[in-house]
């Protein structure tokens, strides 16, 4: 492993030398325009990861300093026999057992003797060094480097596949932009701007900033307040996104971050990659200013958004894709700036020069190595095999298979369960509580978990990268579950499955779907029995129905022989290895490829009793997949070990109240690593292992982050409906010049209704406001029909999704911004105090019907009404300009009251708040 280390530190000086040649390159190009910058720097950091992928590869080979080195003391010798000072550059072989010694160093490269980078690494990662025939030698400095570049390279790469997977949840939010004008006006600029992507616009209510993603079909996501905008601020916005889309600027920064992923510890990389974001946006601001008539016009329209636009936190992960408004106003900061906007890129030939140029710098300086690099080593010893007495014994312990019944023969994976038997254990109450109450199950279904028998969660297909349509992993899922009780599936859960049930047939038998959506994709449940429902996309219950007692797996017989635990899994991993953007995606895709590459199936199984046994396979097609896989695992398993020693030092070191949960799982998960034992079996690989679960003492450590993390979603979910409600109440005053009076009189001059019915066309429910009779009281026949179909938006995350009462109300009164209950409507003149330190509406639990023109009354000589009251510590209020805060339980009742009143003349700083 020092050897490893050493080349790591040799990468680092690698890396050191070449992104100084780019940070020259770049100084000297960013005075021609922005475009011209940012090509150079994108260059440099693309380069960059070859460079770094090469020093682990024995080529290119220019140049070595000095002669090998030795990677201990005097004397140290390797497992295999080798002495370490012996010349490393002459290549090893490994012949096996056809000829050859099959002890020496191997290489992974068969007749070619080439060595894999990725095998030198796997492989220097478990080479031990013997030290006076005692292989219990300490690691060497080079040897640390290594690990924790290993580990910060893995952290930094999953931080990349945690941004990608927030940014696919976001675009699977949107919605699609069906504006003629809209749409014209961008293939316009499309045209002006020489953009050959396709340019597909979709809107979202969760971002507050115009944004660009993808690459190969790039969308640009407009906030949802965009038909609001002016036909200037259209055109700014668009110009500018469509120039990201023109430059390819989204593939580049994509590339960029593996780069600093692989350099996580490297400043100039990490300077030069915010370089790179921001020569990219001044790029396309310099374009799309050009088309806009001046930097003036331009700056002034870009300025008058961002007043209107409230900082809207997004998430963490996502932050390295998406734009934040910090950057949306260090862009206008830089804008103002008296420098004249350079327009020109490079043309396409000298940034084709430029990049030869950069990628010669790169190969030149990868070709200069340091002693011992990109050579090969030696082999892991194989694992110690179960013996014959302790499969069987652990084949005898397995209970019954899991019923297959209603899976597709297509399935492409598997995960089942039996909740019922592992929650009625001793010290496992308090896990089915957290099921049941922390994640909200029982409330949003009416099932207990630890009456469920059995439940199995089954993938029918796996998303297409290239089918032409947005496709989530969960469009194709399809879950089973078998419950003790009897259960009426439709009436007392169907409606929180699917929404308004539609009957349907399929093949004689009747199934229930939503009543709106694609067949593809809408959900649908079909009860067999008053103990079993499947609920999924609507074709794959009806393939299900179909399938049942007709078709079989023909890997059943293979899960009814393995699967027989309290909790079991298959994976089709040759389905796998047909998506091609899967199995090469990163991080695991390079990696461990040979696992979907070499395996077909995958089958594990799980056993909790007085200890947690798992039992896990791998079917290949012959013992030389086989015995690839088990060295693939083999590695992976080193890392596993390497990492978790890593993250308990660093857990150590935290609050222990915070990491009690993390720790003992990193204790299990340490005791399933120790106990584990590899083998091969034919074309079959084996893992089994066991380890001591004390359950409950880990139900209690990680019971209180789990609630906290379902109060602090709950939180921002209505957060998001009160950021709803003040968008239509705005879009109402647009349209009205006033805010809406808390009780509205209709057309006869005398029977009210609730400001929360005037603005239900403001939240895309025309429809229903239509429903609605306006002469007619709230709890008329007709009324009561519109007050049972309830938008979710009324209706706080934590109440009852049956439930028909509002859990936001405006504040009421003679010194409030809505007014008295007569009140006609107050203006933005009549709030003295500013919009943004005047309270509108709040969060309450009361009992009104969310039709009924009742709200919360204020009166100054008058106690505090109660507010808030669905979450601890505050309540959530929107406020005249449409921002939403949380309000904490210990700000002064002065400050309460100082909010409300909206002509009070007080002083007020929100921000000093607590």
């Amino acid at each position: 492993m020092n050897t490893l280390g050493i080349s790591l530190l040799w990468c680092v000086l690698q890396a050191t030398l070449f992104t100084s040649l780019g940070l020259v390159v770049y100084l000297a190009l960013r005075r021609r325009s922005p475009a011209a910058a940012a090509t150079a720097v994108a260059s440099t950091l693309v380069v960059l990861a070859v460079v770094s992928a090469l020093a682990f590869s024995p080529w290119p080979r220019w140049y070595t300093f000095g002669r090998e080195m030795p990677a201990t003391r005097a004397g140290a010798t390797w497992p295999d026999g080798s002495n370490v000072s012996a010349d490393r550059n002459a290549p090893a072989t490994r012949t096996g057992p056809t000829g050859g010694d099959a002890n020496q160093p191997a290489t992974r490269a068969g007749a070619t003797g080439r060595v894999h980078p990725w095998q030198f690494f796997w492989d220097e990662l478990q080479r031990t060094p013997v030290i006076d025939g005692n292989e219990t030698a300490a690691w060497r400095w080079p040897g640390i480097v290594a690990t924790l570049f290993l580990c910060g390279v893995c952290l930094a790469l999953g931080r990349i596949v945690l941004g990608l997977l927030a940014v696919h949840r976001y675009r699977a939010g949107m919605t699609q932009v069906n504006d003629p004008k809209l749409l014209a006006q961008a293939a316009a600029i499309s045209r002006q701007m020489d953009c050959r992507s396709p340019v597909e616009l979709r809107q979202s209510a969760s971002l507050h900033t115009p944004a660009t993603i993808g690459w190969r079909r790039p969308i640009v996501i407009l906030p949802a307040d965009w038909p609001a905008w002016t036909a200037t601020e259209r055109q700014v916005v668009l110009a500018h996104e469509i120039a990201h889309i023109a430059r390819g600027d989204y593939a580049a920064w994509l590339l960029a971050q593996l780069s600093v992923a692989l350099h996580f510890y490297h400043p100039l990389v990490h300077w030069l990659a915010r370089r790179l974001r921001l020569e990219q946006e001044l790029a396309a601001d310099a374009w799309a200013a050009s088309m806009a008539g001046s930097r003036e016009n331009y700056l002034m329209t870009l300025a008058q958004m961002a007043l209107r636009q409230d900082d809207h936190a997004i998430a963490w992960a996502a932050r390295g894709f998406l734009p934040t408004r910090g950057a949306f106003l260090r862009r206008i900061e830089m804008l103002r700036e008296n420098k004249p906007l350079q327009t020109a890129p490079l043309s396409r030939r000298r940034a084709a020069v430029l990049m030869a140029v950069v990628a010669l710098a790169g190969l030149a300086i990868a070709g200069v190595r340091a002693p011992g690099a990109g050579t090969a080593v030696a082999q892991a010893a194989p694992p110690a095999k179960a013996t014959t007495a302790e499969r069987a014994a652990a084949a005898a312990d397995r209970n019954q298979s899991f019923d297959l019944s209603y899976v597709p023969s297509r399935a492409v994976a598997v995960l089942a369960v039996r909740p019922a038997e592992i929650l009625t254990q001793p010290g496992m109450q308090s896990l089915a509580k957290l099921l049941n109450e922390g994640t909200g199950l029982e409330e949003s279904t009416g099932l207990m978990a630890e009456k469920v028998a059995e439940a199995e969660l089954v993938i029918t297909r796996l998303p297409k990268p290239d089918s032409g349509r947005q496709e989530r992993l969960m469009d194709s899922a399809l879950t089973i579950l078998r419950y003790t009780e009897a259960i009426d599936w439709k009436n007392k859960v169907g409606a929180n499955l699917v929404g308004k049930p539609v009957e349907a047939t399929v093949a004689g038998k009747t199934y229930y779907h939503s009543d709106h959506g694609d067949a593809a994709i809408r959900p649908a449940f079909y009860a067999p029995d008053d103990r079993t429902i499947v609920f999924g996309p609507e074709i794959d219950v009806q393939r299900a129905i179909l399938s049942a007692g007709k078709s079989r797996p023909d890997w059943a017989d293979r899960w009814e022989n393995t699967a027989t635990g309290q909790a079991a899994a298959m994976v089709d991993l040759m389905a796998v290895n047909r998506i091609g953007e899967l199995r090469r995606a990163p991080p695991a895709g390079p990696l461990f490829a040979p696992l979907w590459e070499q395996g077909q199936r995958l089958f594990v199984s799980a056993q909790l009793g007085n200890k947690l046994n798992v039992g896990a396979q791998i079917d290949c097609a012959n013992e030389q997949d086989a015995k690839r896989v088990q060295e693939t695992i083999q590695a992976a398993l080193t890392l596993a070990r390497n990492g978790l020693d890593d993250a308990d030092r660093q857990l150590a070191r935290g609050p222990a109240n915070q990491a009690a949960a993390a720790l003992m799982l990193i204790d299990l998960a340490e005791d399933v690593l120790k106990h584990g034992k590899l083998q091969t079996d034919g074309a079959t690989v084996e893992y089994v292992t066991q380890a001591d679960l004390a359950a409950e003492s880990f139900i209690v450590a990680v019971a209180p982050a789990v609630m906290a993390a379902r109060a602090s979603a709950s939180r921002a979910q209505s957060t998001n409906n009160m950021k709803h409600i003040m968008l239509a109440v705005h879009n109402y005053i647009d349209v009205n010049k006033h805010f809406p009076p808390p009780m509205v009189m209709g057309p006869d001059g005398k029977t009210p209704h609730s400001w929360r019915i005037e603005i239900l066309p403001y939240l895309e429910q025309e429809p229903l406001y239509r429903q609605y009779k306006m002469d007619e009281p709230w709890d008329s026949e007709n009324n009561k029909k519109v007050l049972e179909q309830m938008p979710a938006v009324l209706r706080d995350p934590q109440a009852d999704p049956n439930s028909k009462e509002t859990s936001y109300f405006a504040l009421v009164g003679s010194t409030t911004l809505f007014g008295a209950q007569d009140s006609k409507g107050t203006t933005f003149a009549d709030i003295k105090d500013g919009t943004s330190n005047t309270i509108a509406i709040v969060e309450a639990k009361r009992s009104v019907p969310w039709t009924k023109p009742e709200d919360i009354e204020y009166d100054a000589d008058k106690p505090l009404p109660k507010l808030g009251g669905w979450r601890p510590g505050g309540f959530i209020a929107g406020f005249g300009d449409g921002s939403v805060h949380f309000l904490q339980d210990g700000i002064h009742e002065k400050m309460i009251r100082a909010l409300i009143t909206r002509a009070g003349g007080e002083l007020i700083n929100l921000e000093s708040a607590p």
